[in-house]
């Protein structure tokens, strides 16, 4: 795998370290775990735990080179760098970056590097790996133990050369081919899981929309918007009534449309959030309503058992969702298409840990430490894993907040009837946003669906200091089906919250 790259350094430095006086082998280490560092940031890769770790460890021993006195190192220099190797994994076993992981990471594609499966298979493979460290510093700290005038640089010494060198090399060998055999196991295990949800539809492509077009009608509508911000349609040079269609695709490819007839007022004008439509998909005067009424259409009606085929949950295409806007009033026409967006322009997300699975934190483009921003603990349902609340967190990031798209259930468990909610794992979610540097710790909320909300409400986040405020849904979001509720939730899709209870304090990027 790549991560045996990582290890160049200290290939290094152990071809040099029995050959050459100590100070030079770890005067050489040094520059090359910098310039191995250096090249990491030169590709815009994020930061890793081993190379970093590898630095400070020669730093240290380069020290040491240079004020102990050399009858001491060489004895103690060996099983010294593998301490510190070990030091250096088990580091990143405790912030939550193994560095296998950090290294398989970009062997992936981003919907697997996601998935708890795939941190669970790289957390696994770097405790191997930190097995074997332990046994070799244990066995390289044996010849001056039992022997105390025992070196590395006895060349006729039994021990000293089964225990300084071959054992504990011959472990590493282990360790890379086991390593080694990685990359075709996750394969097998990726196709037998693919085998198993090839019932599901596919992602399917956005297709090339319609071109802009006005022809006596214009369409004022921004060519660039969020999901959480208001359609706000307005139509202009409309003779009579105006004709609308408004229609896009989700993920799968499933086109969705909503219709209505509305009236022109004097002036040609027709304002989606002034004008009741006299027919159609609505029947409320809401700028908003083009989206959150839109059904879907492309599922044939076998499917769906003769009734609405509407599917439960809309789930948007990859970026930007396109939706194209058909006006027709008398002989007059337009057409323009909106491309919509989950984030406002600098919020970054950080992929982040609880307990082993994973969750994403999404932080406004400019939050810093010391801010003291409100932040909202997102928490989807009995589907498991994050990726259903990271739209909704980026939304939230858009408006200011800091925002965690949190897994209390991972997609392998969910796979199985969810018998219990751990609430241990909802205070984890409340207790990494409350230490936040950019976080105000009196102001987090939550926002939960279905049984994510049973873990969430304020009687059952035991376990956490943290208090939250929070607004849940019973039931998954869906298009057409409107809410009377008085925060508002902005969400990547084209509906609005399902029945929602807010409890505490509304605000305007929802509870």
């Amino acid at each position: 795998m790549a991560f045996v790259v990582g290890f160049l350094p200290w290939i290094v430095y152990w071809v040099l370290v029995g050959n050459v006086p100590f100070q030079l082998a770890v005067l050489v280490a040094v520059p090359v775990s910098g310039l191995a560092l250096l090249v990491g940031r030169l590709r815009h890769l994020p930061g890793r735990t081993l190379d970093t770790g590898t630095l400070v460890v020669f730093v240290v021993l380069a020290v040491l080179a240079f004020v102990v006195p050399d009858d001491v190192l060489e004895r103690w220099l060996q099983p010294l760098g593998n301490a510190g190797l070990l030091a250096v994994v088990l580091a990143g076993l405790a912030v939550g970056r193994p560095f296998v992981l950090d290294y398989a990471t970009p062997t992936v594609d981003a919907v697997t590097a996601r998935t708890d499966g795939f941190r669970a298979i790289t957390t696994a493979m770097t405790w191997l790996w930190a097995g074997l460290f332990a046994l070799m510093t244990l066995l390289s700290a044996i010849p001056p133990i039992v022997d105390g005038s025992a070196t590395m640089l006895d060349a006729n010494d039994t021990l000293s050369i089964l225990c300084y060198w071959v054992a504990p090399f011959v472990l590493l060998g282990l360790g890379g081919t086991v390593s080694g055999a990685f990359p075709p196991w996750f394969a097998s295990r990726s196709a037998e899981i693919d085998a198993r949800s090839a019932g599901d539809p596919a992602p399917v492509a956005q297709g090339a929309p319609p071109p802009d077009a006005s022809d006596g009608l214009e369409i004022d509508l921004a060519a660039g918007q969020r999901h959480d911000e208001p359609f706000d349609l307005v139509v202009r040079g409309a003779d009579g009534p105006v004709e609308l269609e408004v229609e896009g695709t989700d993920l799968v490819g499933r086109t969705w449309r909503s219709r209505a007839t509305l009236p022109a007022g004097p002036d040609g004008v027709v304002d989606a959030g002034r004008v009741t439509p006299t027919g159609g998909d609505w029947d409320v005067a809401d700028g908003d309503a083009p989206i959150w009424a839109m059904r879907c259409v492309g599922v044939p009606e076998a499917s769906s058992g003769g009734g609405d085929p509407t599917p439960s949950l809309f789930i948007p295409p990859a970026e930007p969702w396109q939706v194209t806007v058909r006006a027709h009033s008398g002989g007059r026409s337009a057409t323009r298409t909106v491309r919509r967006h989950t984030a406002g322009p600098g919020v970054r997300i950080e992929t982040v840990h609880l307990g082993g699975r994973v969750a994403h934190l999404a932080l406004p483009a400019d939050a810093t430490a010391g801010d003291r921003l409100a932040a909202v603990a997102c928490f989807g349902g009995s589907e498991g894993g994050s990726d259903t609340q990271l739209g909704l967190a980026t939304a939230l990031a858009s408006r200011g907040l800091v925002a965690l798209a949190a897994s209390w259930i991972t997609e392998e468990d969910a796979a199985t009837a969810v018998r219990e909610v751990p609430l241990e794992r909802f205070a984890e979610a409340f207790d990494l946003l409350a230490g936040h540097a950019a976080v105000d710790p009196t102001r987090v909320g939550a926002t939960a669906i279905s049984r994510g909300s049973e873990g969430s409400s304020p009687p059952r986040s035991r376990g956490s200091s943290t208090r939250p405020r929070w607004c849940s849904s019973a039931r998954a979001a869906s298009p057409g089906r409107r809410s009377a509720a008085v925060a508002r939730c902005p969400a990547p899709r084209p509906g609005r919250c399902a029945a929602p209870r807010c409890r505490g304090s509304p605000s305007r990027a929802g509870c």
